[in-house]
């Protein structure tokens, strides 16, 4: 009896991220001395450079152009890359770079946004979403 209450609830779990009308993207700056402006497709979401960006998007496929300044050397770098965001999932990515090489943007987790209920609208930049 219990196994299978614990099933519905996992399967009642998986089906509501399925159903969510939503996803997103956050971003995140490795370094603390690093801050980013983020343009999806095009668009600039943020208009204060900060270290940690998230977006609310709809499922699709996106192309992101991530600008980097480097507040203690003043070095600006740029990241360029098509990404495909699925629907109900919130992907994070983090900015790496290693010595003397180019930034690259890296998925490190897929998080799911289970409703409407859950969903904080205070963590999203604000803005039209594409």
């Amino acid at each position: 009896m219990k196994r299978g209450v614990i099933v519905f609830f996992f399967a009642f779990l998986v089906s509501i991220t399925v159903q969510a009308y939503t996803s997103g993207i956050a971003i995140s700056a490795v370094r603390k001395s690093e801050v980013v402006q983020v343009f999806v497709n095009g668009k600039l979401y943020n208009k204060t450079p900060s270290n940690f960006i998230r977006i609310k998007s709809t499922q699709g496929t996106f192309h992101l152009r991530v600008k980097i300044l480097d507040i203690h050397t003043r070095q600006r770098q740029e990241i360029v890359q098509t990404i495909k965001i699925s629907k109900g999932f919130e992907y994070y990515y983090e900015i790496k770079q290693e010595e003397g090489k180019v930034p690259k943007l890296i998925q490190m987790r897929r998080y799911p946004i289970y409703s409407r209920y859950f969903l904080d609208y205070g963590l999203y930049t604000r803005g039209q979403h594409s």
